[in-house]
């Protein structure tokens, strides 16, 4: 089975990740799993790392580990390039590499005129859901719903990874249903390994951060709702802690910190700095209202810190009964919730140890494993 991927996206993003451990996992599932990518410079440095071999189109061929590269006019305009690329010069790649299988892992863009079977995984459907907060115009409303429809058009089968983003693509395209299939986000059990307390609070200490400390994550985008976490906890800190938040700019917003306030922003940490961030933590609170899964709970739980996420979306799918779900709308009983969780020492432990267990439940392989069977049902399909 030669498989091919388009792994042409930012890097240390989730749909990044998602791609790095399908493709770290599937040769070791089946002898006869090879891999192909679409051309970029995020995929050839993918494919180098996982050992796919570079070719110019001159050498596509069947059978081979491999990255193609047929470029279009660099003086098209970037939304001509994009459409003409995804749609119509994709499938003319996939048709020349001789892929049996391609496999969109971002949503959507899925080719049109491929001659092998398509599977999409659909993260979310934000720009559907939100399209108001998420898209800046209405053509690219339009754009998004279009590519969204192609997907499910195109595809053979449809890999949700939650139950509730399967449940809000079928709001949108109650057609697809028998196309759909479950497959959750993994966690790798050594990221709760890369450090003790004492090497995670040295390590907090060389990014700057002292103390006691409540651990969040999210950037300025709205719906991750991390600027009415910080106006709360500004309004009624708890005793002793301070806010350190792991965020980023979203378009041209910025999260806005009261002066004064006991808020510390971290941008562009590695992955070990990361796990110190969650493990050095006294709590984690999750402030984002929608997501399609909420990979950080996971990596919370891992890591051994209680949890606060919202009680909407996915995120009640993905904590269970780990964590304490609270409207992350209503800014003073998240701060109440939070509270508790500091002041009570045995709830915190209860946390802890349910979330362990929890993540227990959640694995990359499993993920890889199911995403095969998806792959053949695709094929027979």
């Amino acid at each position: 089975m030669l498989a091919a991927y388009d792994l042409n996206i930012a890097e240390h993003c989730g749909i990044d990740r998602y791609n790095r451990e399908l493709l770290g996992r599937l040769p070791k599932l089946r002898k006869d799993f090879r891999a192909t990518t679409l051309p970029g410079r995020n995929a050839s440095k993918t494919a180098q790392e996982k050992g796919f071999r570079s070719v110019s189109p001159q050498e596509i061929a069947p059978g081979r580990h491999q990255t193609a590269s047929i470029p279009l006019n660099r003086n098209f305009p970037d939304v001509l390039r994009n459409f003409v690329y995804a749609h119509i010069r994709a499938g003319e790649v996939l048709r020349r590499m001789g892929a049996d299988i391609f496999h969109c892992t971002k949503n959507y863009t899925v080719p049109a005129f491929a001659s092998c079977a398509i599977v999409t995984t659909v993260h979310d459907v934000i720009p559907l859901a939100l399209s108001r907060e998420y898209s800046a115009s209405f053509p690219h409303v339009v754009w998004y719903r279009y590519n969204y429809g192609c997907s499910v058009r195109r595809s053979k089968r449809l890999i949700v990874i939650s139950k509730f983003t399967g449940d809000e693509l079928l709001r949108f395209h109650p057609a697809c249903r028998g196309k759909i299939r479950v497959i959750p986000l993994g966690c790798d059990p050594e990221f709760g390994a890369c450090h003790g307390p004492e090497s995670a609070r040295a390590a907090m200490l060389n990014l700057g951060v002292e103390g006691p400390y409540v651990l969040s994550m999210g950037g300025a985008e709205p719906r991750k709702n991390v600027q009415q976490l910080i106006g709360a906890f500004t309004l009624a800190p708890p005793k002793h802690h301070c806010l350190v938040i792991v965020g980023n700019r979203w378009r041209d917003r910025i999260l806005h910190i009261p002066a004064g306030a006991p808020v510390h922003i971290l941008c562009g940490l590695s992955q070990s700095d990361l796990a110190a961030a969650y493990t050095a933590a006294s709590a984690f609170v999750f402030p984002s209202l929608y997501e399609g899964f909420g990979l950080p709970v996971l990596e919370a739980m891992a890591c051994g810190v209680p949890v606060l996420v919202h009680n909407g979306a996915a995120l009640p799918e993905v904590a269970g009964a780990a964590a304490l779900t609270v409207d992350m709308r209503d800014g003073a009983a998240c701060m109440a919730a939070l509270r508790k969780v500091l002041s009570e020492r045995s709830l915190a432990d209860e946390l802890r140890a349910a979330g362990r267990e929890r993540v227990g439940m959640f694995s990359w392989e499993k993920t890889a494993r199911l995403t095969a069977e998806v792959y053949d049902e695709a094929l027979s399909a």
